[in-house]
């Protein structure tokens, strides 16, 4: 099963004692490796804890990490990986999940952002020098 942003958001929050709860005993209860997250689930709630409850980074790694360490939560290499990143640096958590993912697939990263630099196992590319690689085969 894989699960949605608005039950681990629950989970995190115990803001809404029904749902919150209902999150809480399936989180903590459903079989190990029995709910799937995803990047994409994990990056909507990185998303809504920062801007929307304004909780300091720091507690949103903590966070995501309690989640992930969950016995019921079975998760992709790359997604471990991109909370890693996202823990040790200030780069958004969509871009630590581009350089997990990438690094992951051994593919080289296309981008404007300079900061994904600061991963040094991750080979970086702007878009022209992409396409005149590409061109090359």
């Amino acid at each position: 099963m894989r699960l949605d942003a608005n039950v681990v958001l629950r989970f995190l929050l115990a803001d809404d004692r029904e749902q919150s709860a209902a999150a809480e005993r399936l989180l903590t209860e459903a079989p190990a490796g029995s709910l799937n997250l995803s990047a994409l689930t994990l990056a909507e709630v990185t998303w809504v804890l920062l801007s929307h409850y304004e909780t300091p980074r720091a507690l949103v790694a903590t966070a995501l990490q309690r989640v992930l360490a969950l016995p019921a939560i079975r998760t992709e290499a790359a997604v471990a990986d991109a909370v890693a990143r996202f823990a040790a640096t200030s780069l958004d958590f969509a871009d630590c999940a581009l350089a997990a993912e990438a690094v992951a697939t051994g593919e080289a990263a296309v981008s404007f952002d300079r900061g994904l630099r600061a991963f040094r196992d991750l080979r970086t590319l702007p878009p022209p020098a992409a396409l005149q690689e590409l061109a090359r085969g």
